[in-house]
């Protein structure tokens, strides 16, 4: 009777969680990065940021292709991606399900390097 009663209190604590789990379940963020050329941006920092618990920050990077998949708790997310040279892109988004956010673009930044007009500390130019 013992076990019997021990197993029934075990499946019921067991299974109460599969439900809580159901409730809040995983879903799957994926998409690819490129930039303007189609090329893909390779090892761009992807991340998360929950918009109710500004505590949990989810991120990774994409892969040699330009890929990146994240597995999350559903809910709503600032997500944001940025790679050095590039533009960062954000963007609000509510996950209810598992999502592609299909082709990523991002804009390469321009920037130019002034190449002379200051001195040296011994005077020189």
């Amino acid at each position: 009777m013992k076990i019997k009663l021990t197993a029934f209190f075990f499946f019921l604590m067991f299974g109460s969680s599969l439900s809580s789990q159901a409730q809040n379940g995983s879903v799957t963020l994926s998409g690819r990065i490129t930039n303007s050329d189609g090329v893909a941006v390779d090892y761009a920092t992807v991340l998360l940021k929950s918009a109710s618990d500004t505590l949990k920050v989810y991120g990774g990077i994409s892969d040699e292709q330009g890929r990146f998949i994240l597995k999350v708790p559903a809910g709503d997310y600032l997500f944001q991606t940025s790679f050095l040279g590039y533009s960062p892109l954000s963007k609000q988004i509510t996950l209810v399900s598992s999502q592609d956010m299909g082709n990523l673009v991002m804009t390469p930044v321009s920037t130019e390097l002034d190449a002379g007009g200051g001195t040296c500390p011994n005077g020189e130019t």
